[in-house]
């Protein structure tokens, strides 16, 4: 079974959880989307259109499913650490 990431920096949480579900290319598959949605979840804010390290709510179900599906759990804390605090 997998661990969890630790949270903190929440870009590097994204991708380490991104790559614990088997990669970018592999998430876009799952969430319906193209491989540069992906990456614009991890990239910094101030970088071209990226999120800051966060998974737009509306895939949150279907990354949850895949995860559940590999053993790994998927915190709310680490979808919405807005949330958490």
């Amino acid at each position: 079974m997998h661990n969890p990431p630790h949270v903190g920096n929440r870009a590097d949480t994204i991708k380490d959880l991104i790559a614990q579900l088997g990669g970018t290319a592999e998430v876009a598959k799952v969430c319906g989307v193209m491989r540069t949605q992906v990456w614009r979840w991890t990239a910094e804010k101030n970088r071209s259109a990226g999120l800051g390290g966060k998974i737009p709510q509306r895939h949150w179900r279907s990354i949850r499913a895949h995860a559940a599906s590999m053993g790994i759990d998927v915190p709310s804390s680490l979808l919405a650490p807005e949330l958490a605090e």
